[in-house]
């Protein structure tokens, strides 16, 4: 890092060398070249501390559920290996024909390895395909791909309304112009879907078409940034408007995210609920296969 710096090279470049997180290079090369990098390092440290802190919030929420399912598939591996042999002996063809559901659990333990090694297979397989698909596309192919996935595309509009209204508000607090600040996150240096959908903007521009205008033909941002952008404020109350703005689209997304995370959290008990009662059932085959001889 020393080396690069004595060199005359960017900051950023050099925290690029170290894993520093990719999504405030970019920003930071552009402060240290527009003499803007202390602030921006102030900026970049506080916003990387909360939302460390709201991810850890969320990876929370869904430790305990994911960590009980794996618990559970745990036992249900043992008992096919351990039990399954023992429970095959004590019930009888006649029990399996006459009990619909012992018979479906029975069969579900005797094929779990096949059906464990076909769904991983298919998951594996459906992953593979689109993500390749996914490759195949432009940047900008990408973001109207995953804007039309029904959840995804909602938590991608914040996401990337947020990414975008941060790095455009960061340039106009150095006292440059929205199309200045366009121009620069060109560089190579800023993150592939900003830079794409800069050039976009661009494009338009010299075609013609107001900024505002622009950015409302976007599916994948949120429509109120092209509002603020359109008032035509001076420079400060508008950079102070989108740093506002960026922050309300980081807590939305994270809201969004709590309440998905809210959602999943009932469905993976449900799972573990049936797994569990599944497994009460296997136990409790010999006593009910004792009461139907019994009987």
């Amino acid at each position: 890092m020393a080396q690069i710096i004595h060199k005359g090279g960017l900051l950023a470049t050099a925290l690029d060398h170290l894993n520093f997180p990719k999504r405030y290079i970019g920003r930071l090369a552009l402060a240290q070249k527009s003499s803007f990098l202390i602030p921006c390092l102030g900026q970049v440290s506080q916003e990387e501390s909360y939302r460390q802190k709201t991810f850890k919030h969320l990876k929370q929420l869904l430790c305990y559920p994911l960590i009980l399912l794996i618990i559970v598939s745990l036992i249900i591996f043992f008992v096919r290996w351990l039990l399954l042999p023992q429970l095959l002996n004590l019930i009888t063809a006649d029990i399996r024909q006459k009990h619909l559901l012992i018979n479906i659990l029975l069969f579900s333990l005797e094929e779990l390895p096949l059906i464990s090694g076909i769904s991983l297979l298919f998951a594996l397989i459906t992953a593979n395909l689109v993500f390749l698909y996914y490759r195949s596309l432009s940047t900008l192919s990408q973001l109207k791909w995953l804007h039309r996935l029904p959840i995804v595309g909602k938590l991608e509009e914040d996401y990337l309304s947020w990414q975008f209204t941060l790095e455009l508000s960061s340039l106009l607090e150095q006292g440059i112009s929205i199309k200045e600040a366009l121009d620069q996150l060109l560089e190579p240096s800023v993150r592939p879907s900003i830079r794409s959908i800069s050039h976009l903007l661009i494009q338009y521009s010299i075609k013609g078409i107001p900024i505002s205008q622009s950015l409302q033909s976007l599916p994948f941002l949120r429509q109120d940034l092209a509002l603020v952008i359109q008032k035509g404020d001076i420079l400060s109350q508008r950079a102070t408007k989108l740093r506002l703005l960026a922050d309300k689209y980081f807590s939305d997304f994270t809201q969004k995210c709590k309440r998905l995370i809210m959602f999943v959290q009932p469905l993976l008990f449900s799972i573990v609920a049936l797994l569990i009662m599944g497994i009460y059932l296997i136990l409790l085959m010999p006593m009910l296969t004792m009461l139907d001889q019994a009987m």
